[in-house]
């Protein structure tokens, strides 16, 4: 008797389950960076000019060059 080969990848669930949950954190990350943006708690304080806005400004970039790379995995 002829033996039938399973062609099903087995571990394809489980990759979209990789996909959607690395997703979610992109996402996740990308909130985190616009509601640190728009929150009036900072590491440094928005009172002083220039480093005030660097943090929100390095916080975004920072999340938005994470989400890229990931997205690109």
């Amino acid at each position: 008797m002829k033996e039938i080969k399973d062609t099903t990848n087995p571990n394809e669930d489980n990759s979209k389950r990789k996909d959607k949950y690395k997703y979610i954190k992109i996402i996740g990350i990308i909130a985190f960076a616009f509601f640190y943006d728009l929150s009036p708690i900072d590491f440094i304080p928005d009172i002083i000019p220039i480093l005030g806005w660097g943090d929100d400004i390095f916080i975004t970039v920072l999340s938005l060059i994470y989400a890229y790379k990931k997205n690109k995995d």
